[in-house]
C-alpha cells in the first residue's frame, strides 16, 4: 500500500467513462491467455469471467463491492474504493440512464 493511500489522499481521480472503457477492456482480453498474464485485469478476476457484457461487469462490482475492494491489486482497490464511481460508471452506460444507478 502505497503512502497515499495509507493517508486516504488520492493522486488522482477516475472518470465515470474511464470505468466503462476498462470494463471493455478486461472484457476483450479475457480470452487472451498471453494479454492476462502480462497485465492483470483492472476488475476483480471472478467478477470479469462471469461477466457477460460491460453493464453486467460493473453490476457485478458495485453488488460485490468489498471482494475487488480487497483483493490486493492496487488497482482494484482505486477503482472498487471510489464512492460513487462504480455508480455514475453504470449511469453512463446504461439503457435507462441514471435512474439504473438507484
Amino acid at each position: 500500500m502505497s503512502v497515499l493511500e495509507r493517508h486516504g489522499t488520492k493522486a488522482f481521480v477516475l472518470k465515470p467513462s474511464s470505468v466503462v472503457a476498462a470494463a471493455e477492456h478486461d472484457l476483450g482480453r479475457r480470452h487472451d491467455r498471453r494479454a492476462t498474464a502480462s497485465a492483470p485485469y483492472a476488475f476483480h478476476r471472478r467478477h470479469v469471467a462471469r461477466a457477460s457484457c460491460p453493464l453486467d461487469l460493473i453490476d457485478r462490482a458495485i453488488a460485490d463491492r468489498y471482494t475487488g475492494y480487497y483483493c490486493g491489486k492496487r488497482v482494484a482497490r482505486i477503482l472498487y474504493g471510489e464512492d460513487g464511481l462504480l455508480e455514475a460508471a453504470r449511469a453512463l452506460i446504461s439503457p435507462i440512464g441514471a435512474e439504473a444507478a438507484g
